[in-house]
């Protein structure tokens, strides 16, 4: 048992905290993920738009060729 607590003890002392730089990098990279899922998803709304867009248009433009 004294063996075991000396072994936990020595793995614990040999841990080091986190070094600043070491948090920052780890909080940008998950700040920049999220910013690109946001903006893949506006753009995913922004194309959606667009494409429902040329699709009345392209519908509007058969109209008035086919009531000639």
């Amino acid at each position: 048992v004294q063996a075991r607590a000396n072994k936990q003890q020595s793995v614990a002392s040999t841990r080091r905290p986190l070094l600043k730089w070491e948090v920052i990098l780890v909080l940008s990279l998950l700040a920049t993920t999220s910013l690109a899922d946001d903006r893949q998803r506006k753009l995913d709304k922004l194309d959606a738009r667009i494409i429902s867009a040329e699709r009345k248009h392209l519908a509007s433009i058969l109209y008035k060729f086919l009531s000639t």
